[in-house]
């Protein structure tokens, strides 16, 4: 509350959507400022990339171009 600058009772009149995405957004400010933040974030971007490396997929044997 104190990042955003809002007494407790205003929060509370916002809609629950926009609440958890200044969370998300207070959070990933937080992670930002360290090292150590930066570095999981990072870490985390690849772990949850859901797009296939192709160029990759290619190198490994067995694999034939069609």
């Amino acid at each position: 509350m104190d990042k955003s600058k809002r007494d407790y009772f205003e929060i509370l009149k916002w809609p629950y959507v926009i609440f958890l995405s200044l969370l998300k957004h207070f959070r990933l400010i937080e992670l930002k400022s360290t090292p150590e933040g930066r570095e999981l974030l990072a870490k985390s971007k690849r772990r949850f990339n859901t797009n296939a490396d192709l160029g990759r997929i290619r190198t490994l044997t067995g694999y034939k171009k069609g």
